[in-house]
């Protein structure tokens, strides 16, 4: 239990920082804040910042009641019950989405230490303003990189593109093409809505280090952004997938995800053989990270495994 924090009902664990959403709405931080991260004004580290402190969102206008917070490694995020969402911390991968990537060469301010409104729906396919009609409904963090879902199932994202966690930064269909038009910037400055969502029913987005996830109504799970494939040596090559790639043909009807730093579970839904559903994880094997004793210390387990809970023994 965390003293001076009383009905929680959202915890968001960063690299170096967390977040607590509690029942009326309130945000608490604690951790690192060298980038201004816990959203109190400064950017201090000191043992202070092992309590909890509230987040301050005294100068934002018209903020509805947060329902969701998420952390990258050194940002922060919440959305409220307008589809608005907040952002505060670095801003050094455009992690704002304020339009610019902050370095000396654009001379622009690198931390935001309290929260700032991230404008991420502006204009429909005709170019026109949207509407109440569409609003943000989730969030999900890695690293760097922000994705947005909407109420009309599409999804936004911006932030560190490196390794096409945003999309289309090095190979596209089998072609090089990272030093030409064709390729997306290593860094999204400003939330762009991705084109592969159109016509389908997205559940869920999440995202992890430099790797991002979508989860459709039917049950499929779609990555893209950082994959490594290990071979039978043992030898992990990464290859990055510039958009959505059916990479978990195993995974068939799944309703739930939850994100590691470096490794994944998945939740089956639950049929006649298992009241409960089943859990898949895959990725990292760290320490039992996995949760399987058959388990090796190897990165990465590309194909989800079966874990046994201790009640199923």
């Amino acid at each position: 239990m965390i003293a001076g924090i009383d009905n929680a009902v959202m915890v968001a664990p960063g690299y170096s920082h967390n977040l607590v959403l509690t029942e009326d709405g309130t945000v608490w931080a604690f951790g690192a804040n060298g980038q201004g991260q816990l959203g109190n004004g400064n950017t201090t580290n000191t043992t202070s910042n092992s309590t909890p402190t509230k987040v301050d969102f005294s100068a934002a206008t018209d903020i509805g009641h947060i329902v969701q917070v998420v952390t990258s490694a050194n940002s922060s995020y919440a959305l409220d019950d307008r589809g608005q969402v907040w952002g505060w911390g670095s801003n050094a991968y455009a992690n704002l989405g304020n339009g610019q990537e902050c370095n000396k060469a654009n001379n622009c301010i690198n931390i935001n230490a309290t929260p700032m409104l991230i404008k991420v729906i502006t204009t429909d396919d005709n170019n026109a303003t949207v509407t109440a009609t569409e609003k943000v409904i989730q969030l999900a963090a890695g690293k760097d990189h922000v994705l947005a879902l909407t109420s009309k199932d599409a999804v936004y994202a911006w932030g560190l593109n490196t390794a096409s966690q945003v999309g289309y930064n090095a190979e596209k269909n089998g072609e090089n093409n990272a030093n030409t038009a064709n390729a997306w910037a290593d860094i999204i400055t400003t939330p762009t809505k991705l084109p592969w969502f159109a016509d389908k029913d997205v559940r869920r987005v999440y995202a992890n280090g430099n790797a991002s996830y979508v989860l459709l109504d039917n049950g499929k799970v779609y990555p893209w952004g950082m994959f490594g494939e290990t071979d039978g040596t043992g030898k992990t090559i990464y290859n990055d997938l510039n958009e959505p790639t059916d990479k978990l043909p195993s995974l068939t009807n799944i309703d739930n995800m939850a994100m590691g730093t470096m490794h994944l579970i998945a939740h089956e839904k639950a049929d006649n053989q298992n009241k409960n559903g089943s859990l898949f994880t895959w990725g990292w094997s760290f320490e039992g990270s996995l949760g399987n004793k058959d388990t090796t210390h190897i990165w990465m387990y590309n194909n989800p495994i079966p874990v046994n809970l201790s009640s199923q023994l």
